[in-house]
């Protein structure tokens, strides 16, 4: 008598378990349809899109890449395929999407900048500093990019571009404003030209940050000596040599 009574304890604890558990699940399903009846509805739809952060590219260039669906479900948006659509755009670094409930999406944009020009087919283009080509637009003030011969296309820039870029970058401003132009030799050798028809020899693309930290301190020794560079050697930037000009 005494087994029956535990069995039937056990049987009664566990369709009780059972029952807790259906409608718990139950309970999710109500919820999880709620969500989602919520998340569509009337009032969470997409009625304005702003675009903030822009300098060069308009805002409206940004809406139409963007291709944000007005009256779509704000919660439903594809932020990946909309932020994938805008970075298409040479000049538009990054971009971060801010869903303002109940209706509007707003484009938080980050621009490039040029830092140098380069010609490409004939015609000058601007170069970013991660040597992203940008297109056409006003050159005057900017280095040139001299590369070795061989195609450069804004789908498929050279390595040695981005290196010449983050170089110029790396410069103090000082020395950057003095650039006129960057060069590769074939030998894959980077140079410099400096206002006052200043050579300056860097070697291999390593070493970078010594080499623009040694240039700016031969530079200033030549100033303050009154002296007039030739040839500014930083191949070896611990010891660096100075051409005096003819």
């Amino acid at each position: 008598m005494e087994r029956s009574t535990i069995s039937r304890a056990d049987g009664d604890v566990g369709r009780t378990v059972r029952r807790w558990l259906a409608a718990v699940g139950l309970g999710s399903l109500v919820v999880a349809a709620v969500l989602v009846g919520v998340s569509r509805s009337p009032l969470l739809r997409v009625r304005d899109v702003r675009v903030v952060g822009t300098s060069h590219t308009p805002p409206h260039r940004v809406e139409r890449l963007a291709e944000v669906p007005v009256g779509e479900p704000i919660l439903w948006l594809d932020e990946s395929s909309i932020r994938e659509r805008v970075l298409r755009d040479p000049w538009i670094a990054d971009v971060r999407i801010d869903l303002e409930l109940p209706s509007r999406v707003t484009l938080h944009v980050s621009e490039r900048s040029p830092i140098a020009t380069l010609e490409v087919a004939g015609w000058p283009v601007l170069v970013a500093e991660d040597g992203t080509v940008l297109g056409p637009g006003p050159t005057r003030g900017l280095p040139r990019i001299v590369l070795p011969a061989g195609p450069v296309t804004r789908r498929e820039p050279r390595p040695e571009l981005g290196t010449l870029t983050r170089l110029l970058a790396t410069l103090d401003p000082a020395v950057r404003a003095q650039v006129r132009q960057l060069e590769v030799e074939d030998g894959g050798e980077l140079g410099l030209r400096l206002d006052g028809r200043i050579l300056v020899r860097l070697g291999a693309a390593r070493e970078v940050q010594a080499k623009a930290r040694a240039l700016r301190a031969v530079l200033s020794w030549a100033a303050e000596q009154g002296v007039r560079p030739g040839v500014v050697n930083v191949i070896a930037p611990t010891v660096p040599t100075l051409t005096i000009a003819d």
